[in-house]
């Protein structure tokens, strides 16, 4: 079961890397997209704008933040499936495990849940579920 839960933190980890790529391109589009909609307002408004696309700017910066959020679990649910593998460092594995059920749940929040959405989940319930009887022994 160590095994198992250790290819799907690997499995997660290299789904972040994707969804970190998308989040990041998402959250740049929506600040480029808010920053032309501003200016095509001023200059429709004679220089006045009405803050239409404040909304914009804060879903990019959200979708940017997760990005980076996600850049910095691939190392974390990587090293926490080698510990996973090798049985040791049982703080580290509920750490992990913590980060791939919280990036999961969040990702799913900001667009949909679907089957790509569910090695991470997998993964960080096992290893929570391995590393409790690790931390008391």
């Amino acid at each position: 079961m160590d095994i198992a839960a250790g290819i799907f933190l690997i499995l997660a980890a290299v789904l972040n890397v994707f969804a970190a790529m998308a989040y990041n391109t998402k959250g740049s589009l929506n600040s480029g997209f808010s920053n032309i909609g501003d200016n095509v307002d001023k200059s429709l408004n004679n220089g006045e704008s009405s803050n239409s696309f404040s909304g914009y700017r804060l879903t990019g910066i959200l979708n940017k933040l997760f990005a980076f959020f996600l850049y910095l679990s691939i190392p974390t649910l990587i090293i926490g499936a080698v510990f996973l593998f090798k049985g040791t460092n049982p703080i580290f594995i509920v750490i992990a495990g913590g980060v791939a059920i919280f990036a999961e749940i969040v990702g799913g929040i900001m667009t949909k849940y679907g089957p790509a959405n569910a090695s991470g989940l997998i993964g960080g319930i096992l290893a929570l579920v391995i590393a409790i009887p690790l931390i008391s022994a």
